[in-house]
């Protein structure tokens, strides 16, 4: 198919057999063309997501449709897209899932928190920005799950916890008088904006 791109090497034979087959029915049932009816969106748009995050390159003519389709994903109910945004976080590659939602303008219905971490400057000065300190800290969390015994695999918890860590610093951002920024209590902030 044109339209998926292409894949790494390993990422075929890293899923399973049952996973490879659910994939490939997915992708036969989309086989129509990149845009399509509203009844489609949900599933392209999250079977896009779904492959990047599973190491998949996603073809830039997907992106474009993805983009358009846009505004249309607010169609999908609300469990539709957090079982599509669990199976992102808990994926190989959710770094690269989450950055094609921001990138396409997804992320504003489905995680809205993290676009907006990409305008607030990262106090310490080690990141471009608290959206790329957020992604990684999800990786160094990922790492965790296989750094000790026994391993523990994918843990959404942890991820989740990573990817919503800074969420309230957008909220609590003050500029200090001898120009540094400030972040007073983001961490207690995030955790109401979470547990909404």
């Amino acid at each position: 198919m044109p339209w998926l791109g292409s894949c790494s090497a390993s990422t075929p034979a890293a899923l399973g057999f049952q996973r490879q087959r659910q994939l490939v029915r997915r992708l036969a049932g989309l086989a129509g063309g990149i845009a399509g009816g509203v009844a489609l969106v949900a599933e392209r748009t999250a079977l896009g997501v779904e492959l990047l995050a599973l190491g998949f390159e996603v073809a830039p003519e997907v992106v474009a449709a993805m983009t358009a389709m846009c505004g249309r994903l607010a169609i999908v109910s609300a469990e539709r897209v957090r079982e599509e945004l669990v199976k992102l976080v808990l994926g190989d590659h959710p770094r690269a899932g989450l950055a094609l939602l921001v990138d396409t303008g997804l992320a504003q219905l489905v995680i809205s928190e993290l676009p907006a971490l990409a305008l607030e400057v990262d106090e310490h000065h080690r990141h471009k920005d608290v959206y790329e300190h957020t992604l990684t800290v999800l990786e160094r969390a990922m790492d965790l799950e296989t750094s000790h015994e026994p391993v523990s695999g994918p843990d959404f918890v942890l991820r989740f916890a990573a990817l919503m860590h800074d969420v309230g610093k957008p909220r609590t951002r003050r500029f200090e008088d001898d120009g540094r920024v400030s972040f007073h209590h983001h961490e207690m902030v995030g955790a109401r904006m979470t547990r909404k």
